[in-house]
């Protein structure tokens, strides 16, 4: 069995020693994440026939292989140009492989390099995302600022524009660290953490932090802040996107408010809406357990087009949720027109 196992393998391990990548590795160190960097390898057929290039995949569209040839003749190398643009990519160290198929081998040959994106920035994360947790549990996010040639940089006060009260929703407390994210090398920095209250409520919780500061540039810096909090009644989604509405569509949107556990049971009281053009009607599925809301538009005539936001209130008799707060948000085109005066 072991003999036939290895007789099996054994093509294949042929073809696999014929197309070799070198080097194995590329290792391209630390870059900022502004600037797009390339890397080369060569591809060397080892073999008495002629390679064929089918195809070269990268699992991620940052990354942009380019061939000198698609023909490689028997002891004869090509080029292979890699080129990675960490713009909008997560910092920290990243590995990645290229696949080049070709005409020995159903299976690609494989490309290999690895780098450290580091932020060539004064902020090293775009916002706080504390994600889904349930409501009295403790969670937090952090990030750091350290303007690169700004080192006596200080906060002077903190403040939110929330959807939601702002004294019950999140504390920020900051301290100075070594933070070594930063481009070109570590250097201090204010980790700033935001921290949930215990009394935050229910729902989509969803704003801008305002950092006021000493800093010349940017004396203002605002971050987004994101987090949803489930208690015992909760929404299928963490926000409503209306897409783009039109004349001749009837778009209609749907989200569930149900029960957690399914024990305590609750009635919808009354859903407000603060876009006065969406439609908004209250289907119970399991009286006191599931609703589902269906939300249409009803576009006037002399709308202002573009994009619009708002937000989807429900009231509840429930004791400790009286009301939950969704998100919506959508685009009107400009085939409507606001009516001259």
């Amino acid at each position: 069995m072991k003999k036939f196992f290895f007789l099996l393998l054994f093509p294949l391990w042929i073809l696999c020693q014929d197309v070799q990548i070198l080097p194995s590795i590329n290792h391209l160190g630390k870059i900022p994440d502004t600037k797009p960097v390339a890397c080369f390898f060569e591809i060397y057929n080892a073999s008495s026939k002629t390679l064929e290039i089918l195809k070269v995949h990268s699992f991620c569209s940052c990354n942009v292989a380019s061939m000198e040839s698609k023909e490689i003749l028997p002891g004869q190398k090509k080029k292979l140009e890699v080129t990675f643009n960490p713009h909008g990519r997560n910092s920290g160290y990243l590995r990645w492989e290229i696949q080049v198929f070709h005409n020995f081998s159903s299976q690609p040959t494989i490309a290999t390099f690895d780098v450290t994106v580091l932020k060539d920035n004064y902020i090293s994360h775009p916002n706080f995302y504390l994600g889904e947790f349930p409501q009295g549990k403790q969670r937090e996010a952090r990030l750091w600022i350290s303007p690169r040639n700004f080192p006596d940089f200080a906060i002077k006060s903190i403040d939110f524009e929330l959807n939601a009260d702002k004294t019950k929703c999140f504390d920020i407390v900051y301290e100075t660290q070594m933070y070594d994210g930063f481009y070109p090398e570590a250097r201090k920095a204010l980790c700033l953490k935001a921290i949930a209250k215990k009394e935050i409520p229910s729902g989509v919780i969803q704003g801008k932090v305002f950092i006021h500061s000493n800093f010349p540039e940017k004396p203002i810096i605002e971050i987004p802040i994101f987090a949803k909090v489930s208690g015992e009644i909760s929404i299928s989604r963490t926000s409503l996107n209306m897409g783009i509405l039109g004349k001749e569509k009837n778009i209609e949107k749907t989200f569930m408010v149900y029960s957690v556990e399914e024990k305590e049971s609750f009635e919808i009281q009354k859903i407000e809406s603060s876009l006065s053009f969406l439609l908004i009607k209250v289907e119970p599925l399991i009286p006191g357990i599931y609703y589902q809301i269906h939300v249409n538009a009803q576009i006037p005539e002399n709308i202002t087009p573009g994009e619009f936001r708002g937000q989807i209130t429900i009231y509840t008799n429930h004791p400790r949720q009286s009301s939950l707060v969704l998100p919506v948000q959508g685009f009107i085109p400009s085939l409507y027109k606001k009516n001259s005066p």
